[in-house]
């Protein structure tokens, strides 16, 4: 029955044990696939923030490309114009020669006055130019306005992935705590399984004990009843009170000795059945057998001497149990 009660709870510790290994290895596979879920999310939002960059400064290089087209296409209409005024204005000086040298101031005049349009000319020219380049620095601001927002974009995914793994972390620590708990909870229930296993061996072997000390006292009250009477009816009370006297220390001390060994109860098993083989003879050979018997017991009496006092009592409880009279100083004080 132990056994078979050792071998289920070793086969529901084991099972205890698969169980937790399994729910372990779950929550592993769990943590695994949610850090592949935020590593995932973490490389999309890197992959568009690398997209709204490019995109970014496409737009920006197109707008550059298209200021630098513009500008540039006003410069070359700002060269033809002033050199068709230049043009023009030769072309009016040389026919104002041709034709009157009289009017040269009012062609030097006009010649001047067509100067100062191509210099303010240039400087409306000048001022497109400016414009241009405001709109390209309020481009570029606009660029740097997106990287910055892109930037806070990111360092937000950044803090959401730590969160993540911080929550992760703190579900391994808490699924850590509980596989301790639970290691100790077995630990102490092995440990109760184990004295209550210890208990019931002590219980037993207490049992044994106590059923090998009364079969050997049962055994000695016998031999002591079948002897007297046999003494009796052959007429050596003497050789009766001496032989009683070293059987009932024999036996009391063998009641002793059987309570701490089993081995004390096998020599007084051995010596009571040496005596009993001894007094069932007849009287003619029962005196040396009785003797032997009597020597045996002394012996016995003289190596469990150190326990007489419990001896005496055992014995006399034995007597008072199995109701017999023993004469007066049989018994030791």
């Amino acid at each position: 029955m132990l056994q078979q009660q050792h071998q289920q709870q070793h086969m529901m510790q084991q099972q205890q044990h698969m169980q937790l290994q399994h729910m372990m290895q779950q929550q592993q596979h769990m943590q695994l696939q949610q850090q592949h879920m935020l590593q995932q999310q973490q490389h999309m939002q890197l992959q568009q923030h690398n997209m709204l960059q490019q995109q970014q400064q496409q737009h920006m290089q197109q707008q550059q490309h298209n200021m630098l087209q513009q500008q540039q296409q006003q410069q070359q209409q700002q060269q033809q114009r002033q050199q068709q005024q230049q043009q023009r204005v030769r072309a009016h000086g040389l026919q104002i020669q041709a034709n009157a040298p009289i009017k040269c101031t009012a062609a030097a005049a006009a010649a001047a006055a067509a100067a100062a349009a191509a210099t303010a000319a240039a400087a409306a020219a000048a001022a497109a130019a400016a414009a241009a380049a405001a709109a390209a620095a309020a481009a570029a601001a606009a660029a740097a306005a997106a990287a910055a927002a892109a930037a806070e974009a990111a360092a937000a995914a950044a803090a959401a992935a730590a969160a993540a793994a911080a929550a992760a972390a703190a579900a391994a620590a808490a699924a850590a705590e509980q596989q301790q708990q639970q290691q100790q909870q077995q630990r102490q229930q092995q440990q109760q399984q184990q004295q209550q296993q210890q208990q019931q061996q002590q219980q037993q072997q207490q049992q044994q004990q106590t059923c090998l000390v009364s079969v050997a006292l049962v055994g000695v009250v016998r031999h002591q009843s079948d002897r007297q009477q046999q003494m009796e009816t052959f007429g050596i009370r003497e050789l009766f009170v001496e032989v009683s006297r070293h059987t009932s220390t024999a036996a009391g001390a063998a009641a002793a000795a059987a309570a701490a060994a089993a081995a004390g109860a096998r020599q007084l098993l051995a010596a009571a059945a040496a005596a009993a083989a001894g007094g069932a003879l007849p009287s003619a050979a029962a005196a040396p057998s009785a003797a032997a018997a009597a020597a045996a017991a002394a012996a016995l009496g003289e190596q469990l001497s150190p326990l007489a006092p419990s001896a005496a009592a055992a014995a006399a409880a034995a007597a008072a149990a199995a109701d017999i009279s023993f004469p007066k100083g049989i018994l030791p004080q």
